[in-house]
């Protein structure tokens, strides 16, 4: 399909995500393309933009309106026939939801990219999200970022040394590039949204995959997962680091959408194991009926300091959430009492790799899980109000 005027993807059409337009990832591929007439949209965001791949015609520099699963992660070039899509997906694992149902195999060609297979200069990658960029034609490319894309995390909130990295067939390598002082989305760039460009044109095709890296010191930590998972009249948080390298402790933060600000409900010391993994918990024991939000910030003995990303764990929504039998063999139940409420479940273990995804749309959703091991694993349902809830779920030998 081929727009060649202005679009307004509020306008959208019917159904229950009206403003998204869906594209095939996987060949035959799809894409929406924007003739050289069409140089403009109005309405793009999470819930309204394009999840799949966007062409441009012309050389002028166009804002591709490309987001996934719920997330909005344009990109801008220039260069005629420039194309690319945005996958919000951990790029060692490179697997996204089919909106058609179930999730697409690692994707795009050449996927996974491992976020330890880094170049020179290169400190640490982007496990939240990246791009696919396709083109013969020379453009600079700029990337974006919103409060989700956890750069403060990534960059130890040492912004001056973001840098867009790309995958070269083995290894992340960074490209030069520097942040935009204002964000070609509006506003100076942050470290909760922002832009960063090339400061030269490149060959798109140069590279199978785009994304954030940082160049600077590497931090005093680094997070390899971290959850919160709804028990009764409790949330369960664990958190899983290594390479602690003088590192003093976590700060366990804690808010809600209406708080707006942070309050510290707790502190756990470093357990000082230096490059060895390490793991720890925290209960936080008066959860309010609604959305929660818990994140870490981690300081160093020298008074530096980063956040972790955010998790939210929603109590008392009204679904009427049964997840049975539990522990399970073969297979599990989602039954709720709001039929279409939930949109999506992922079931994940305990290091944040996630194993199922699945579309889940009726009021009693049966899940496959007899190809996994017995173990301890996290169930989040993602729901179509844009909030989410975690379980843990046990699977025992049959």
């Amino acid at each position: 399909m081929t727009f060649f005027g202005s679009h307004n993807f509020v306008a959208g059409g019917s159904g229950t995500q009206p403003g998204i337009i869906g594209t095939v990832r996987t060949a035959p591929y799809g894409a929406l393309n924007f003739a050289s007439t069409a140089v403009s949209y109005t309405g793009a965001d999470n819930a309204n933009h394009v999840d799949g791949y966007v062409r441009k015609s012309g050389t002028a520099s166009f804002i591709f309106p490309v987001g996934n699963n719920g997330h909005y992660g344009p990109f801008a070039a220039s260069a005629d026939a420039t194309a690319g899509a945005y996958f919000h997906a951990d790029p060692n694992s490179a697997i996204v939801p089919n909106p058609a149902g179930g999730s697409y195999p690692p994707l795009p060609a050449g996927a996974p990219f491992s976020t330890s297979s880094i170049g020179s200069g290169v400190t640490s990658v982007s496990s939240v999200e990246y791009w696919d960029i396709d083109g013969s034609g020379s453009t600079n490319i700029t990337l974006t970022w919103n409060a989700g894309s956890g750069v403060g995390t990534l960059t130890g909130n040492s912004l001056s040394q973001l840098t867009i990295v790309g995958w070269d067939g083995s290894k992340w390598v960074s490209i030069p590039s520097a942040v935009d002082a204002t964000s070609i989305l509006g506003g100076a760039s942050s470290l909760t949204a922002g832009s960063i460009t090339t400061s030269a044109g490149i060959t798109p095709d140069t590279y199978a995959a785009y994304t954030l890296g940082y160049t600077g010191t590497p931090l005093p930590v680094t997070l390899l997962s971290f959850t919160a998972v709804k028990e009764p009249g409790a949330v369960k948080l664990d958190w899983e680091t290594t390479s602690e390298v003088n590192f003093s402790r976590f700060e366990i933060q804690y808010s809600t959408p209406n708080q707006g600000d942070w309050t510290v409900i707790g502190t756990v010391p470093s357990a000082k194991s230096g490059t060895l993994n390490s793991d720890y918990s925290f209960t936080h024991a008066n959860p309010v009926k609604g959305v929660n939000l818990y994140r870490l910030k981690m300081d160093d003995l020298d008074g530096k300091y980063s956040y972790s990303p955010i998790c939210q764990v929603y109590f008392g929504g009204g679904n009427g959430i049964v997840i049975y039998p539990n522990p399970a063999s073969d297979h599990i139940n989602i039954q709720t009492d709001n039929p279409g409420a939930i949109k999506l479940a992922k079931l994940s273990d305990l290091n944040g790799r996630i194993l199922l995804t699945t579309t889940l749309l009726t009021n009693d959703n049966r899940i496959d899980i007899s190809a996994l091991a017995p173990g301890i694993y996290i169930l989040t349902l993602f729901y179509q109000d844009a909030t989410k809830e975690s379980y843990k779920v046990s699977i025992k030998t049959p």
